[in-house]
């Protein structure tokens, strides 16, 4: 009965990712179903995702049914509104409750659950009992998209991660600057993502590229061959965000982020 563990940069794709999951056979991905209570407990936690994944097996096989967060009863490609001229943050939108699969199971169907703050701070505690596997997606444009959302990581905080490392919310806390709090939290992220296996790794970009076999090293099954997903242009997608200010700013995480993008620094020169 395997269980896959997804997480990731925010605004990297693991909700669209999970879109793109759902659509493989004998495949269930949920999208950020837990709202853990022991926070700050590792190993509390970790058994409230024990819990929390039986229950989800036993109400999919039983009801074909599971909790997640979704718009109007379905797992979509993004949460965030589409990025507007008036510069407006975007809102995001989304219920948690119990959702109708409508698809055929086995007992052995692939359950993936993706909780990007939770599965990356819980790293250590949590790879020896499920596969993990984290997207990432390349700094800039992440974070020019943290730019635009309503979010907590829009002022270089995310408190789910915090609760379990509060020598993360100290370093934030010392940052005045809100990018440069970003480009911290970023900075820490990507040095957990470092210590995954890497074939454990998916790259935002390779998913649109060619997400049945991006996403194939989660889920065995295969589903049509799909067509090859439209890449954002930075400028177009978020108009109004200084794109050479974050360039400049990024420039320190040249090291972290190299292992995920070795033409890191050429990448970021033709924004500065």
């Amino acid at each position: 009965m395997p269980t896959i563990l997804l997480t990731g940069i925010p605004r990297s794709g693991t909700t669209l990712a999970c879109k793109l999951l759902n659509e493989f056979p004998d495949t269930v991905a949920l999208a950020e179903p837990l709202s853990l209570q022991k926070r700050g407990d590792m190993a509390g936690a970790a058994e409230e995702i024990a819990d929390f994944i039986a229950q989800a097996r036993h109400d999919a096989l039983t009801t074909n049914t599971a909790v997640s967060r979704h718009i109007n009863g379905v797992v979509p490609e993004n949460w965030a509104e589409a990025p507007g001229q008036d510069q407006k943050l975007r809102q995001a939108q989304t219920s948690l409750s119990a959702i109708d699969l409508n698809k055929p199971l086995t007992d052995d169907f692939h359950l993936i659950i993706k909780q990007p703050g939770e599965f990356t701070a819980l790293y250590d505690v949590l790879k020896t009992k499920y596969p993990i596997f984290a997207l990432v997606r390349h700094p800039l444009a992440a974070l020019a998209a943290w730019q635009t959302v309503n979010m907590p990581i829009h002022e270089g905080r995310m408190p789910v991660l915090e609760a379990f490392h509060p020598e993360l919310t100290a370093h934030l806390t010392a940052i005045e600057d809100r990018v440069k709090r970003q480009v911290h939290l970023l900075g820490w992220i990507l040095d957990i993502y470092k210590r995954f296996p890497a074939e454990n790794i998916i790259r935002y970009e390779d998913m649109l590229a060619d997400s049945q076999r991006s996403l194939g090293k989660i889920t065995v099954h295969s589903q049509p061959s799909a067509k090859p997903l439209k890449a954002f242009d930075l400028q177009e997608r978020y108009p109004g965000v200084d794109l050479p200010l974050l360039a400049r700013e990024l420039q320190v995480l040249a090291e972290k982020a190299a292992p995920f993008y070795p033409d890191f620094n050429a990448s970021l020169s033709r924004y500065m």
